[in-house]
């Protein structure tokens, strides 16, 4: 693009204020709790091959708005999880360097290419509840105990 969109230039609707005010006396609160769902995830998942955990940011005020992992055999472990009643979806990763919308600026990029095959992203929004991470744990040991 040469010149940014006008509906981006644009100051946010009353309602859009008003839904983020409701928000701001919780975010502290929520990071907080977002990053307890990462190192639970992290301190139960760090001995388990097969799976490549990210380096703990959480000291430097990362807020992990989900708990990405790497496993190699991806779609097999999404729908795994999906089996065993866990909150987790594909998401749609993608290695932009490939998409057809950047090919003018087209690089060959392996490690880009490699991590969007790999990353699964664990919830770990505030409400959701130490049960189901725990939940969500154990079916990850279970899948990688089985190969």
């Amino acid at each position: 693009r040469q010149e940014m969109p006008p509906e981006l230039l644009r100051r946010m609707t009353s309602a859009q204020c008003d839904l983020l005010l409701q928000q701001l006396d919780f975010v502290i609160a929520d990071n907080e709790t977002r990053r307890n769902h990462a190192a639970r995830y992290y301190e139960q998942l760090k001995d388990v091959p097969g799976i490549e955990l990210p380096v703990d940011l959480s000291g430097d005020g990362a807020i992990y708005t989900y708990y990405p992992i790497q496993v190699k055999e991806r779609n097999d472990v999404l729908h795994w999880l999906t089996q065993k009643n866990c909150d987790i979806g594909p998401q749609h990763l993608k290695n932009c360097a490939d998409l057809p919308a950047f090919e003018e600026f087209y690089l060959d990029c392996p490690v880009a290419r490699q991590v969007a095959d790999a990353v699964v992203l664990l919830p770990t929004y505030p409400s959701y509840p130490e049960s189901s991470i725990q939940h969500t744990i154990d079916v990850l040991k279970h899948f990688f105990a089985r190969e």
